[in-house]
């Protein structure tokens, strides 16, 4: 995600198996030295650590007096779009997660358990967590503005929560069935718990318990609750068990108590306010029910977090209603349409389905079909909203800022993972989502460029709001004002123009803020030479990387050169200049733009075929390549009668081409600056046929198999990130380029063609025989077995497979 690396990104998990969810681990997250933070989160979620960030950011506060805020808000008004204020599933790192996008919102949420201990804790479900290990997760159906229907399979019952939007609020209809039948028809394995909670982000809100019923064996037996949400707004909410449930419901309680901070210790709430009484159950291996204690009598006055537990033994309905205007809504009157009304919304969705992509159903059969909805729905249920402020550092500054306060609606990578925005996947999600949803897209792109400071700067990855911190290391929360990431957003501008779904209107607000990050990263990030650029902030001064990993670019630790200096020049940046300065010459032209000439002489310098050759063609290794100080045998060593594994270099660098083949290599072709008659084309087209460097059965992979790096550890810890495992983004980036070569006249017109057919075939079979037998979309996929790796759920730039399948470049 920037880097991802942040994910180190990821981590990503889990190979579905224990050397995967270590590799998800040490990955991702940027080495992040998750390992001890993601057991940590398994076993008890205790984020006592992260709240201490919350407190000092609050300590920090204080500077923004004295801090200019270089965001402003001009875009967003000035193009006239904006989302609507309105509820949603915009806490998507919550299984079950609602709020309204406002700065400061009650919150809604659902947390369950199985009545048992495990490692001397109780299995409480409440933020999305890849080591909860369910089998699966997935919206079915999520169309953003109006429904949901997500499928939640635990060990022994499956939860499906079907949601209504409402124009003042919401209802959802949350149903638990055991997986396996038995002789008595729909009794559970053990004993579950459904928490139903309302929370506050904000003490300018109130919630309180209206009234509590200790038995919900009658039909229309509800609990209500209700308050204030943001500007003193009244609300109503009830939750309430529907049918007969006759003897299923064991036993119902309340908690209402005060969380520090808001938000992030809401499952230790719960934790800490239970215990175990006797079962009502007969038989002599019974175990104790765990449920609320009953703390009425040290009730504070003013809670921020009410909770309803239901325990049941059987299956069960449940309402979780909440309306703005309780006067007017009738809440039993849409407990009896709400299936009517599911059904009619999805079929809706359907139909909106088959009209953008037609073509899916004549190509692919219904499970194919209907796995292409689950993913488009989960990248519209992953939609966040966050608000907030960074922490960033720059050189006006001896210590990092508050920056803010800062707004964004965004689409996440993972709701497991990485819960949050990250800049460069952003460009990759809009690509799917302006199919369906273009004036979103255009509100979330919008919101992203109104994060950019003065210099023409945006962050690599937002982490706003407490709920955001507490999932991320304190080392990789500030932001450096001098890393940067691919301008990917104007990937998706350039889809949409294309689709003829831009007016001038909108495209004139955005463009000053796009003419300064172009200008940044060219005041930035330029190399030694005219011409040359280079990715700023690596490390040279790291003694435990086997090569100095390069976050800005997005492919953390593919092979640059071994020692970072300010002469080495990136081939990949430069390409998605020469990109940026064509989309930027196109959106120019198309408003009338004064600059237009401008990028038009940009995009012919940077595109210059000839010139290109001189900078990055190495004709000793056939490739196109990065240039810098390079040594071609180092490794990682254990230093004697030590423990410290470190870097050593056994060969003298010297500066010359990086000639580690692999997605950098392809940057020319990927962004179609290559003419098509160019013999450089022939070259890359045969690497990537080659089974021995780039080709699998499964994609193309992120390094050549005679890579020195191939599929090696960079520290001790860090598994191989781009190192050999297949990308989606990176392989959509392939198709398209090859869908561009097949159509125009050229010596390798036809080889394109049946090259990007052959690969389409390999990377849609993979990731749908994948998603089949695992339930997941992943972040990367194991290019020798197919396998998905790293972080899960991963319907970020992954879900991109739906715009591979329907050709939509």
């Amino acid at each position: 995600m920037s880097g991802r690396v942040e994910r180190r990104r990821k981590g990503k998990g889990s190979d579905n198996d224990q050397s995967s969810s270590s590799s998800a681990k040490d990955t991702k997250e940027r080495s992040r030295k998750k390992t001890k933070y993601e057991k940590e989160e398994q076993v008890n979620s205790n984020f006592t650590t992260y709240g201490l960030v919350v407190v000092s950011i609050s300590l920090l506060f204080v500077c923004l007096y004295f801090y200019p805020r270089d965001v402003d808000s001009s875009l967003t008004s000035k193009s006239g779009l904006r989302l609507p204020l309105r509820w949603g599933t915009f806490r998507s790192g919550h299984y079950f997660g609602i709020k309204k996008n406002v700065p400061s919102s009650v919150v809604a949420g659902l947390m369950w358990f199985k009545n048992t201990i495990e490692g001397n804790t109780v299995p409480i479900r409440h933020w999305c967590n890849q080591f909860d290990n369910l089998p699966s997760y997935s919206w079915t159906k999520h169309d953003f503005d109006t429904f949901g229907v997500q499928e939640i399979v635990d060990k022994n019952f499956t939860l499906t929560s079907s949601l209504l939007f409402l124009d003042h609020g919401w209802m959802s209809k949350i149903s638990l069935r055991p997986n396996k039948s038995s002789s008595t028809g729909d009794v559970l394995e053990k004993p579950v718990s459904l928490i139903f909670y309302l929370a506050r982000e904000s003490d300018s809100d109130e919630i309180f318990l209206v009234s509590s019923r200790k038995s919900l064996q009658k039909i229309g037996s509800r609990i209500e609750l209700g308050g204030t949400v943001s500007g003193g707004t009244k609300f109503s909410s009830f939750i309430q068990v529907l049918g007969k449930p006759k003897d299923a419901v064991i036993y119902v309680h309340d908690l209402s108590t005060h969380v520090e901070p808001p938000l992030v210790h809401l499952k230790e709430a719960v934790l800490t306010n239970i215990h175990l009484i006797r079962s009502r159950d007969p038989s002599p291996n019974a175990e104790p029910y765990i449920v609320f204690k009953d703390n009425r009598a040290d009730k504070p006055s003013s809670p921020n977090f009410v909770a309803i537990q239901i325990l049941t033994r059987k299956s069960l309905d449940v309402a979780f209603y909440l309306t703005e205007k309780p006067e007017t809504t009738d809440g039993d009157s849409l407990i009896n349409q709400f299936d009517a009304f599911i059904s009619e919304r999805s079929l809706h969705f359907d139909d909106q389905f088959n009209s953008v992509l037609s073509s899916l159903t004549s190509k692919y059969n219904q499970e194919q079909v209907n796995f292409a909805k689950a993913t488009l729905s989960n990248m519209l249920g992953s939609i966040g909203y966050f608000h907030g402020y960074s922490l960033v550092r720059s050189d006006k500054t001896k210590e990092p800022i508050p920056y803010g306060p800062l707004e964004l609606v965004t689409a996440v990578p993972s709701r497991s993972f990485f819960p949050r925005g990250f800049l460069w996947d952003e460009g990759f999600h809009n690509l799917l989502l302006s199919l369906f949803k273009p004036e979103l897209s255009q509100i979330i792109l919008s919101n992203w460029l109104n994060l950019m400071n003065s210099d023409g700067w945006i962050p690599r990855e937002v982490i706003l709001g407490s709920e955001a911190l507490a999932r991320v290391p304190t080392e990789f929360i500030v932001q450096d004002v001098t890393n940067g990431n691919p301008p990917t957003l104007l990937l998706s501008l350039d889809s949409m123009m294309e689709r003829k779904l831009l007016n001038k209107t909108y495209l004139e607000s955005i463009f000053p803020k796009l003419d300064s990050w172009f200008g940044w990263f060219n005041r930035t990030q330029t190399g030694p030479r005219q011409g040359t650029y280079r990715w700023h902030g690596r490390n040279p001064n790291v003694l435990n990387e086997l090569n100095p990993k390069t976050l800005m670019s997005g492919l953390d630790d593919y092979p640059r050169a071994s020692h970072p200096t300010d002469d080495e020049i990136h081939l990949d940046l430069r390409c998605w200049m020469a990109f940026a300065s064509r989309i930027m010459h196109k959106i120019a032209s198309f408003i009338g733009h004064s600059s237009a000439p401008r990028y038009s002489i940009s995009y012919d310098y940077l595109s210059d075929n000839a010139l290109l050759d001189q900078l990055h063609w190495s004709e000793q290794n056939q490739m196109y390549c990065d240039f810098g100080l390079h040594s071609n045998n180092v490794k990682l060593v254990k230093k004697p009668e030590t423990e410290i594994i470190e870097r050593k270099v056994l060969e003298k660098p010297i500066y010359q081409c990086v000639p580690e083949l692999g997605y950098v290599s392809l940057f020319p072709m990927m962004m179609e600056i290559l003419e098509p008659t160019n013999p450089r084309l022939g070259k890359i087209l045969s690497v990537l046929e080659d089974p021995e460097l780039l080709w699998s059965s499964y994609g193309i992979r992120s390094l050549s198999k005679k890579s020195n790096y191939y599929r090696k550890y960079n520290t001790a810890v860090d598994p191989p990130y781009w190192r050999g495992p297949i990308w989606v983004p990176m392989n959509f980036l392939i198709l398209r380029s090859l869908k561009h070569y097949s159509s125009v006249s050229g010596p390798y017109q036809e080889r394109a063609r049946t090259l990007h057919d052959k690969l389409r075939e390999n990377v849609v079979n993979n990731i749908f025989e994948s998603y089949k037998t695992s339930g997941y979309l992943w972040e990367q996929y194991d290019d020798m077995i197919g396998k998905g790796k790293g972080s899960h759920p991963f319907t970020g730039w992954t879900a991109l497979i739906v715009v591979i399948m329907a050709e939509k470049y």
